[in-house]
């Protein structure tokens, strides 16, 4: 948060920010709005008052500004924990380091490794077609020993393509 931003922070009293919290364990439990149940958020002002992110506010009264590119999060694994010992500045790539990807980013990543890649559908169908032996395909197409194998057995290269993929029906024969 930038200097602008410390300027606009209300004088607030952590009196009345504790009665929005309960005391589980060690942590502190926002009980009030959370955006998507996740993110605590405080209204400070009235109804034209500004929302504010509860642990970037408590970051900003307890620890001062806040490095350009960071996020607060917690550090304990309670979603709605405001505890200021709990909070940690870190960037995104670090927040999301470690959770796993959905499957539509999944296959995105994917199909850019593919655009990068020196196969093609065309050559991996053709592979896939093949009475040949992997070890042949392997040199011809100038792979790995053994790529050919787990392109055929759907560990590289797996099919995304359908509406109905993965749904367990039967190919035609």
């Amino acid at each position: 948060m930038s200097d602008w931003e410390m300027a606009l922070l209300p004088d607030l009293g952590l009196d009345a920010l504790l009665e929005r919290v309960d005391e589980v364990g060690e942590c502190l439990v926002w009980n009030c709005y959370a955006l998507d149940g996740l993110y605590p958020q405080w209204r400070i002002g009235g109804r034209g008052g500004r929302l504010w992110n509860v642990r970037r506010l408590l970051w900003l009264v307890v620890r001062g500004p806040i490095k350009t590119g960071c996020q607060i999060g917690v550090k304990c694994n309670t979603d709605l924990c405001v505890h200021p010992d709990h909070l940690a500045a870190r960037t995104r790539s670090q927040a999301c380091a470690g959770k796993p990807k959905a499957p539509d980013h999944r296959i995105r990543i994917a199909v850019a490794s593919r655009a990068r890649a020196k196969l093609t559908a065309d050559v991996v169908n053709a592979i896939r077609a093949s009475t040949e032996s992997c070890a042949v395909l392997d040199e011809r197409h100038g792979l790995s020993r053994g790529y050919s194998s787990k392109i055929r057995n759907g560990t590289k290269w797996r099919h995304t393509g359908g509406h109905f993929d993965g749904l367990g029906g039967r190919r035609a024969s």
